[in-house]
Formats: structure tokens, C-alpha cells, sequence
């Protein structure tokens, strides 16, 4: 319902995420990155939820991941890492968004995709 919400408001979402490209600690090496591609093809984000694979943008480190946020010029970002949204590389003018996690007075944050949505005025 969210990003359906989101797509009704005409906003542009990607999805961009600190993921190494093998397991380290797997003996079979899987790839992380096409697991995650064939698990948001399993359930419908390129057939039922109108993302592209360009859409999607892995980072090795976060240095990277921020450095996507940054060319991407998000104006909010929603991560479940408080480390992320507080780095000092985020962009002050992108609004950070604490998905879940432990309470964090610093941050704004919600427990579920419904408040996101009421907080972004997407979801009445």
C-alpha cells in the first residue's frame, strides 16, 4: 500500500541498500545482490509495483550507499540504521526516517509503512 500510495502521488522511489556482493561467511559465496533482485522479482516489485532494475542501487559500503543517496538527491531516505540517517555524509536536506529499531529521540521514526505514509501525507 505504501509504495502504491507513493506511485498514485507521482513520488519517485528507488531502492538503495548497503549490500556486499558475496557472503562472506558462506561457503557457497551467494551472491547477495542477485538474491535480492530474485527476491523482489518473486514478489512483484518490477511486474506489480512499476520499479525498474535501475531503480534498485547496491552499495559495497556505506560510504557508497550514501554517496547514492547523495546523487540521487533523495529529499527523504528510510533506513532501519540509525548509524546511516546520522552519518555525516547524509544530506542535511534529505529527511531522515527510522524504520523500527530501537526508540531514538534524535530521529524522526515509525514502527510501520502506514505511519510513513500519514507522516509523508501519501496514506490517509
Amino acid at each position: 500500500n505504501f509504495i502504491r500510495s507513493c506511485r498514485e502521488s507521482n513520488i519517485r522511489l528507488k531502492v538503495i541498500s548497503h549490500k556486499t556482493h558475496l557472503a562472506h561467511h558462506d561457503p557457497q559465496k551467494t551472491n547477495l545482490r542477485h538474491a535480492a533482485l530474485e527476491w523482489m522479482t518473486r514478489n512483484g516489485f518490477f511486474l506489480n509495483l512499476g520499479f525498474k532494475r535501475e531503480d534498485i542501487l547496491f552499495g559495497g559500503t556505506r560510504e557508497e550507499k550514501l554517496s547514492h543517496i547523495r546523487s540521487e538527491q533523495c529529499n527523504v531516505f528510510i533506513d532501519d540504521l540509525p548509524e546511516v540517517l546520522q552519518d555525516s555524509q547524509m544530506p542535511e536536506e534529505c529527511r531522515t526516517i527510522l524504520f523500527r529499531g530501537e526508540p531514538n529521540p534524535d530521529l524522526e521514526q515509525y514502527s510501520d509503512w502506514k505511519s510513513i505514509g500519514r507522516a509523508l501525507n501519501t496514506l490517509t
